[in-house]
C-alpha cells in the first residue's frame, strides 16, 4: 500500500502494530536536525511497555548513497565503506536507513531498561523495513557506516548511523534480526 505523507505512513503503522496484537500504543514525536539546519520528526510508537518503534518515512528509495564523482576527499573513507556494506549485505542495492546518533542512543537506552526497539523505515511505495535498534547500531559501529564529520555544524548535533535497507527485515515478516551480521550466501 504505497502511502501518500508520513501521516498515511503513520497511521498505516499504528494499525499494523495492532494487527501484530498490541492493545497500548503510545506515540511520541523525535526532533531530529537534519541538513540545512531543517529538522525532521519521526515517530516513536511505545506498545504494552514492551516494545518500541521508531518509524522513520522516506518519499523517495532513489539513490542515497552518492556517486563516487560527488564525494569529496573527506567523505571517501565513509564512501567506501557504504558501498561495502551496500554490495556485501545490501543485496547490491543502494537505499540506506539513517538514524540520527541522539535518536539511537535513546532507543538503545530503552532497549537497556528492558523494552525491546526496533528502526522501522517506510518508504512512499508501501515497502516497509525493520531492525531491532542494537544489530542496527552494532552494524553501523562494526562497518563504520557512520557519518563521523560533517562541515554542517548543525550536523555535529547528531551524526547519521546507517545500514543497507535491504539488510532489514521486511516488515511482513515476523523474525527480527538480532546480533551482528552476517554475508549473504
Amino acid at each position: 500500500m504505497p502511502f501518500a505523507s508520513p501521516s498515511d505512513a503513520e497511521d498505516w503503522f499504528e494499525d499494523a502494530l495492532r494487527m501484530r496484537g498490541a492493545k497500548s500504543i503510545q506515540r511520541d514525536t523525535i526532533k531530529e536536525v537534519v541538513k540545512g539546519g531543517r529538522f525532521a520528526y519521526p515517530k516513536l510508537y511505545t506498545c504494552d511497555a514492551t516494545e518500541a518503534y521508531l518509524l522513520i518515512f522516506w518519499r523517495s528509495r532513489d539513490d542515497q548513497i552518492k556517486r563516487t564523482a560527488q564525494v569529496s576527499n573527506k567523505g571517501s573513507a565513509l564512501d567506501e565503506r557504504l558501498k561495502f556494506a551496500s554490495n556485501t549485505f545490501g543485496e547490491g542495492l543502494v537505499q540506506t536507513t539513517q538514524v540520527k546518533e541522539t535518536t539511537l542512543l535513546k532507543l538503545l537506552e530503552i532497549a537497556e531498561s528492558g523494552i525491546e526497539s526496533y528502526l522501522v523505515t517506510a518508504y512512499s511505495n508501501g515497502d516497509v523495513f525493520f531492525a531491532n535498534a542494537r544489530a542496527f547500531y552494532q552494524f553501523a559501529t562494526r562497518y563504520g557506516t557512520y557519518l563521523q564529520f560533517s562541515r554542517d555544524p548543525n550536523m555535529m548535533q547528531s551524526l547519521p548511523y546507517r545500514v543497507p535497507t535491504s539488510w532489514m527485515t521486511p516488515w511482513t515478516q515476523k523474525e527480527i534480526k538480532v546480533g551482528y551480521p552476517t554475508v549473504k550466501d
